[in-house]
């Protein structure tokens, strides 16, 4: 039995990526990750997994289950783009054709989307009949062309002969008979309306004089009425008589063509039995027979199977829903969740969309209702503000069958929705439901009686009603972290170091030396704390992909300790959940000798003076989330 699917993340299954550790994080990445979303359907048409697009996809694919050996010649799919979804969406013949290949039993179309529109309107088609080839549809209209030139050039022909002559005549005197025949008899109508018109008017005026008439109650009023009711009986037969002329004049009308068209014909068939009229029937023959097969097989006859919207916009969520219908001759519908919820952020534009809907058994539209409310936002360690910073060449098809063919229905919610936002759909429709069905059983004089009663009538149904939807997720631009780093900005320390002693023998004189001596200290560790900026927006709820994990953001950092003399400027990524690997230049105050130096006095013990001055080096490091930490230490 159907379990409906729990709020979780629906994207793409990448779980052997995401348990990779650190040391292999660049081993995982070169690890190729699913790049193609599907959609599954029977050979009947019908959806059996709905299209889920993958976050890194840009090809998607359309995999009919059994369709068989050969089946690539029977069925075929073609997609266009849409800047928005259309509900009113059919086949066309400047579709793109999809490439079909065999995958065992199963056909595969591979559909490319590699446009900015966030939807594909794609079909899968049954091929009913035998078109001609490419070459042969070329063939067939040349031969067309080619058959047109020689029946005129034939009749031509045909024309100078004896018998030609006489059919031409007839042909023309029939012709005449014809348009003489109907300019008169427009005239005639014109007329007959005209004169209908003004007695109409007449008769009005008639039926308004007898109304005043029969508000009085006087021997004259009722003579009066009389009158005018015999005048409207003959203003009436005056409108039938010209009616039952004009209907004359039609039948003699069309017994005059009638014969003068049995004289044309006994002249054609005079002139076709000529020399040149034999050649001439011929050619008309052929062209017929040309005609035939073209209107055969010149196009290609398809009937619908499916047709649906594929979501590939990176910010399109669809919730999917079968119908389920009943198996009774009225109309009865339920609906099924078909897939898991999608991930709802502050970006995502939201659709509920129908799947497997026949017009012919639900031609009416859904209607969409829903309500909104705030939730609760998610307790999450990382400080995050969410501040935004064809067809073949030539051939055009006939499409049928798209009443019974399993279509979908979208709807949308609008505009995306603010952060923690909780949204209830009800989805409904019109259709013939049962109001009442009842029997009764009646026993008299020992016979008894069943009487039943069913009332169908068209009503508003509720497929669905209040379907909590999972919360609408922030999106983040931000996150605060603290670490450690090591820098390769070591400090100097300036010392002088004595060469020679001093004689003490030598009372007057100073025999010590001094030189200069650079101390270089360690490669400085620090903690700091740091701002992450991403380059786009994250959902940091989700299970991020290795991909994702090794995207990298721009890392703002400062010492605890003296911030304003060591700040951190590089980027970061995040290999584990809430650890960061942060590298960039650190930039530091560190002690370096004043310049211009003084004169060098070797028999001075006196260190030269020294700067605190900005430098910069390389550093790397860790940072963390506050949850990271607490982990760790299991603190509360």
């Amino acid at each position: 039995m159907w379990q409906p699917p729990s709020h979780t993340d629906n994207r793409e299954d990448v779980s052997s990526m995401n348990r990779c550790f650190l040391p292999f994080v660049i081993l995982c990445a070169l690890v190729p990750s699913p790049t193609a979303a599907q959609m599954i359907v029977d050979t009947t048409g019908r959806v059996l997994t709905p299209f889920v697009r993958s976050g890194r996809s840009t090809t998607a694919s359309i995999v009919m289950l059994g369709a068989g050996a050969g089946a690539d010649k029977k069925y075929s799919a073609q997609c266009r783009s849409l800047s928005s979804f259309d509900n009113a969406a059919q086949p066309l013949n400047t579709d793109t054709a999809a490439p079909a290949s065999m995958r065992g039993q199963d056909l595969v179309f591979t559909i490319g989307h590699t446009g900015r529109d966030p939807f594909l309107f794609c079909s899968v088609l049954r091929l009913d009949n035998d078109p001609l080839t490419i070459l042969e549809f070329e063939k067939i209209n040349k031969d067309i062309a080619a058959n047109v030139l020689e029946v005129t050039r034939l009749l031509k022909e045909v024309e100078k002969t004896t018998e030609g002559a006489a059919w031409k005549s007839a042909t023309n005197v029939r012709a005449a008979l014809q348009q003489s025949l109907a300019t008169s008899l427009a005239k005639r109508r014109g007329d007959a309306k005209s004169a209908a018109d003004a007695n109409e008017k007449r008769i009005k005026a008639f039926q308004a004089d007898i109304g005043a008439f029969q508000q009085q109650e006087t021997e004259s009023a009722v003579t009066e009425i009389k009158r005018l009711q015999e005048e409207i009986r003959k203003l009436r037969e005056a409108d039938a008589a010209n009616a039952a002329e004009i209907k004359n004049e039609e039948n003699t009308n069309k017994e005059k063509i009638d014969a003068a068209r049995v004289a044309e014909d006994a002249a054609l068939k005079a002139a076709e039995g000529s020399a040149p009229g034999q050649l001439w029937a011929a050619a008309k023959a052929e062209g017929v027979k040309l005609n035939d097969t073209f209107n055969q097989k010149g196009k290609r006859a398809l009937t619908v199977l499916t047709y649906s919207h594929l979501f590939v916009g990176a910010d399109e969520r669809p919730v999917f829903y079968r119908l389920l219908s009943g198996r009774s001759e009225v109309a009865a519908a339920a609906l099924e969740r078909a897939a898991a919820y999608p991930v709802f952020t502050t970006s995502s534009r939201i659709y509920a969309v129908i799947l497997n809907r026949r017009l012919s058994e639900l031609p009416e539209p859904f209607r969409l209702t829903f309500t909104q409310t705030a939730g609760t936002p998610p307790d999450l360690a990382p400080v995050r503000p969410t501040t935004a910073a064809s067809a073949q060449s030539g051939m055009s098809s006939e499409y049928t069958g798209l009443e019974s063919a399993y279509g979908d229905f979208v709807m949308s919610f609008g505009a995306p929705f603010k952060a923690h936002t909780v949204l209830k759909a009800t989805i409904s429709t019109v259709m013939s439901q049962t109001t009442e069905n009842k029997s009764t059983t009646t026993i008299k004089e020992d016979k008894t009686a069943v009487e039943s009663v069913r009332t169908i009538s068209v009503q508003k149904a509720e497929l669905l009603k209040d379907e909590e939807y999972p919360q609408v997720r922030p999106l983040y631009h931000f996150n605060f972290t603290t670490g450690v780093v090591i820098s390769k900005l070591r400090d100097t320390t300036y010392a002088r170091r004595q060469t020679a002693i001093d004689d003490p023998a030598t009372k007057d004189v100073n025999e010590a030396r001094y030189l200069d001596q650079d101390i270089v200290g360690e490669h400085p560790v620090k903690p700091m704390f740091a701002v992450s900026v991403y380059f786009t927006p994250i959902d940091v709820q989700s299970r991020k992909t290795i991909i994702e994990r090794l995207r990298p953001a721009v890392v703002l950092g400062f010492a605890f300790e003296k911030p304003q003399d060591n700040i951190y400027l590089g980027l970061s990524i995040e290999p584990l959940e809430s650890l960061q690997l942060i590298g960039g230049v650190h930039i530091g105050k560190i002690a370096k000798a004043r310049e211009p130096r003084d004169f060098d006095d070797p028999t001075s013990s006196t260190v030269r003076a020294t700067d605190q001055r900005f430098g910069k080096a390389v550093f790397v490091g860790l940072s963390f989330n506050v949850s990271f930490i607490k982990s760790i230490f299991k603190l509360p």
